[in-house]
């Protein structure tokens, strides 16, 4: 079963530097890939108070370096990493804020700073994945300015928390074992006609000793880790039909249910092998667990408009 951070901090790797040796001139900060997932419209989030990591920089020089922090939105074509991930340019810079934009490190010293995340309250950016970059700057009137460069990735998660998933977030963190499992791991459909659909069926196991209710969404291959090899597409998440509604199962229970997948009825797809991936949730107050099964689609060579 594979774990992740709601609403919560996951780190990957050092800093960036921007142009100059930034390491050389004593600046250094751990903050440099880190991805939020699963954030709510609607809501702040600060990272010091999810997961005690606010943007810290330490000054190993010997004199105290003056810092300004800009809150930027990444060029595509500076950042072509940021789309092979899945992400896109957040919207508006004013998303995200740290609480001191200006700040100075004395010398051997860190300081930090909160970086806060406001995700407007509006439906259309459930689901969406957005990336910004924290410039943090030496303030000099010299020729020469260094500093750091770190990317901030968030999800917003693909429906709003309704009562129930709230509720029961508390119930999933208080429980050490749980456990599930999506049945099976892997469903290859039968070869489908252009514009066609077809109802799939699927069964989820709840081998935990708790009643939980469970959650769908139909989510891109690369964001659980799966790749659907050279001759298969990823195929739009349109095209998979997850539950909308929470499945209930009972303790050590199993329960059958159905997802639809459409086919568009347009040329591009005709006699392609194509890859969805439905993704199940149980989400707690700091971590969400999920799984996820694959779905295989084959389009027969028809005709198409």
């Amino acid at each position: 079963m594979k774990k992740i951070i709601a609403g919560a901090l996951v780190v990957w790797g050092a800093c960036v530097g921007l142009p100059g040796d930034v390491f050389s001139l004593g600046l250094s900060t751990p903050f440099g890939l880190v991805t939020v997932e699963n954030l709510q419209p609607g809501q702040t989030y600060n990272t010091r108070e999810l997961v005690n990591l606010p943007l810290s920089i330490t000054n190993k020089s010997e004199t105290a370096v003056d810092l300004r922090i800009d809150v930027v939105v990444p060029d595509s074509n500076r950042y072509p990493n940021m789309a092979s991930a899945g992400f896109e340019p957040v919207p508006d810079a004013a998303w995200v804020s740290v609480t001191a934009p200006e700040i100075t490190a004395p010398p051997g010293q860190t300081v930090a700073t909160d970086v806060v995340i406001r995700v407007p309250d509006d439906d259309r950016y459930l689901g969406k994945r957005y990336q910004v970059q924290l410039m943090s700057r030496m303030v000099t009137k010299g020729p020469l300015a260094a500093g750091l460069n770190s990317t901030l990735r968030f999800t917003i998660a693909p429906r709003r928390a309704g009562p129930e998933e709230i509720a029961q977030r508390k119930k999933v963190e208080s429980f050490k074992n749980v456990s599930f499992s999506l049945l099976p791991s892997r469903l290859d459909a039968e070869p489908m006609e252009p514009g066609g659909e077809v109802m799939l069926p699927l069964k989820l196991a709840n081998t935990s000793d708790e009643t939980f209710t469970f959650f769908f969404s139909s989510v891109r291959p690369e964001e659980v880790g799966l790749v659907g090899g050279s001759e298969v597409s990823a195929a739009p998440t349109e095209w998979l039909e997850a539950p909308r509604k929470g499945l209930k199962v009972g303790a050590n229970q199993v329960k059958k249910f159905t997802v639809r997948v459409r086919v568009p009825k347009t040329a591009d797809v005709r006699g392609g092998r194509y890859l969805s991936v439905l993704k199940v949730e149980l989400p707690g107050l700091t971590t969400v667990l999920n799984q996820a099964v694959r779905l295989y689609l084959t389009v027969k060579p028809g005709e198409g408009k």
